[in-house]
């Protein structure tokens, strides 16, 4: 949605979205769910969390496109309308300015993505970090993107569960369905290890019962529990309160952190470790398995050893800071 709104903006466009709602679903009870979640089973969720209702984007995120917006919930593979087709856009940029040395290494080996007046675009696979698609963004753009904001009462009740806690340093991991960058038990122990000392600890994740989540729980407060046996009344007063309400909530909680250690490859990890970089609390890029960071061009992804443009989606960057002043 940041990246539809920024391209608005960008070419002063109409914007249409589609694909709002899945197909009927097994999973969740042939319904069509409007975002995905890996939908962990955890006992303790079974009195807390409701499947009667599923949110759609809309239903959780506040945006503003530069004109007006058309939402439609089925997947449509064709317009008529559509004068151009891009299937990958992944294997995009975006630049309105002549091409420098500069730019080609913002691109990182992708192709910059122009859209024509009086063409309608039809965007697909729109995967991707503002920070790594908007080259010389325009602090026109940023106060644009910046207004792509989760709905205020998660933002609000996220505030006052993060000062419940005080002062905290955060951690996610992501397991269930992250084949490729799972820690293993040792990096999780000792990232964990670095993180404990003066300030307590909270953690995130999609699968508490996990083995190596149990036998490190005395390093560690899980913000789902926390958030189960101390806010159960203000999390039922919102509309949707499924899997992803929950993620969402625990999420922006841990925008709030002192220090945070992170997941590679996961956009929740990237989302958290992005609002700490605005805010000025992020203490390094930090990750389970330390993968390299090394620079050797223009932009934090020049030189990352990432297979294609794998690095411009896979993780966000400190190019991610807006200029909001």
């Amino acid at each position: 949605m940041e990246l539809a709104v920024g391209l608005s903006y960008v070419y002063k466009r109409d914007l249409v979205v589609h694909n709002l709602r899945d197909r009927p679903n097994s999973v969740y009870d042939n319904n069509r769910v409007g975002i995905y979640s890996a939908n962990w089973q955890w006992n303790k969720r079974d009195n807390f969390l409701r499947y009667d209702q599923y949110p759609r984007i809309d239903d959780l995120l506040d945006f503003e496109p530069y004109n007006s917006i058309i939402l439609i919930e089925d997947k449509i593979p064709y317009f008529p309308q559509e004068d151009i087709l891009i299937e990958d856009m992944m294997d995009y940029y975006s630049s309105i300015r002549e091409t420098s040395k500069r730019e080609l290494a913002f691109a990182f080996k992708r192709k910059n993505l122009i859209i024509p007046p009086n063409k309608n675009i039809h965007l697909k696979r729109t995967l991707g970090q503002y920070s790594t698609f908007f080259y010389d963004r325009s602090k026109e753009l940023d106060q644009a993107l910046s207004k792509v904001r989760f709905k205020a009462e998660y933002i609000q009740l996220s505030e006052v569960i993060a000062n419940s806690i005080g002062r905290f340093k955060g951690a996610h991991l992501r397991l269930t369905d992250n084949q490729y960058d799972k820690p293993t038990f040792e990096q999780f122990t000792a990232g964990l290890d670095e993180l404990v000392g003066d300030l307590p600890v909270i953690l995130s994740t999609d699968e508490p019962t996990n083995t190596m989540v149990l036998r490190n729980k005395d390093k560690f407060i899980l913000l789902d529990e926390y958030i189960i046996n101390n806010f159960e009344k203000e999390f039922k007063e919102f509309k949707f309160q499924d899997e992803v309400s929950f993620g969402l909530l625990c999420n922006l909680v841990m925008h709030y952190s002192q220090d945070f250690i992170g997941s590679s490859g996961s956009t929740f990890t990237s989302y958290i470790q992005r609002n700490m970089n605005q805010a000025g609390r992020l203490q390094g890029w930090k990750y389970w398995n330390k993968p390299p960071s090394a620079t050797t061009g223009d932009f934090s992804w020049n030189g990352h050893p990432t297979e294609g443009n794998k690095a411009c989606w896979y993780r966000d960057w400190d190019e991610s800071l807006l200029n909001l002043r």
